[in-house]
Formats: C-alpha cells, sequence, structure tokens
C-alpha cells in the first residue's frame, strides 16, 4: 500500500510528487469490508500518489457492534491522527452519530493550522465548524 515518488518531465524539467499520506478513520460504525477494500483498490488506481494508510480495522470494537470503538478509544485515535504530523488528510469513512458521542473528549490543544484536513459526510462536519 506504500506509494513510491512520482517522476514527471514538464517542459524538459523532471519535478517529483511526494506521496500524499491520507489515513482512513471509522468515526461511528465500522465500514462494510468488502466496500472498504473496494474503495482503497479504486483510489490507489485512480490515485497513485495517494498512500492510504489503514488505521481502521475489519472488526468493530467491544463496546457496541454498531460502534467502531468506545467514545474514548475514538477520541484518542482522532486526536492522535490530527497530531501525525506525516498525514495530510483524514478520510472519515460512513458518516453516523457516534462522532457526536466522543467530539467532546478530543484533546484539541495539539491540533492546529498544519493538522491534517478532515474529510467525509454527515456527523464529521461537526468538526468542520
Amino acid at each position: 500500500m506504500q506509494s513510491q515518488p512520482d517522476v514527471h518531465e514538464d517542459n524538459g524539467a523532471e519535478c517529483t510528487i511526494e506521496p500524499i499520506r491520507v489515513a482512513l478513520f471509522a468515526p461511528a460504525g465500522p465500514p462494510d469490508a468488502d466496500r472498504l477494500e473496494e474503495g482503497r483498490v479504486m483510489v490507489e488506481q485512480e490515485f497513485p500518489e495517494l498512500t492510504l494508510l489503514p488505521s481502521v480495522q475489519q472488526e468493530p470494537g467491544p463496546a457496541f457492534p454498531w460502534l467502531y470503538d468506545s467514545d474514548s478509544g475514538q477520541a484518542a485515535a482522532f486526536g492522535s491522527l490530527m497530531q501525525a504530523s506525516d498525514v495530510k488528510f483524514v478520510w472519515a469513512l460512513r458518516g453516523g452519530y457516534g462522532i457526536l458521542r466522543w467530539v467532546g473528549m478530543v484533546d484539541w490543544s495539539g491540533i492546529s493550522e498544519d493538522s491534517p484536513v478532515v474529510t467525509g459526510f454527515s456527523d464529521v462536519t461537526v468538526i468542520h465548524a
């Protein structure tokens, strides 16, 4: 899953495009394993300069089967991704109300304007507010 730098020529000058690291994150319920794999393959074929970091497992956490992990686990995982200096984007998989359970537990003190951009839909938009 690790991308290599892509080299292009532009008007005789060679330029290197470094991989962009994107962390996949399940803010609410666990992703469907088959759909996750199909999406990963599609993204890597269309955008080889992206490196998708598999920060989600295939099985939900122990708390509730409809939530990916415990509230404190989710808050800690999100905070860690947001402070990872090598991650440029955090891509939220699925929507769902789960994020509203843990967003108030995130330690926002280490998150800055240099933190990754969060992309997603549904309840993850609370992060954009």
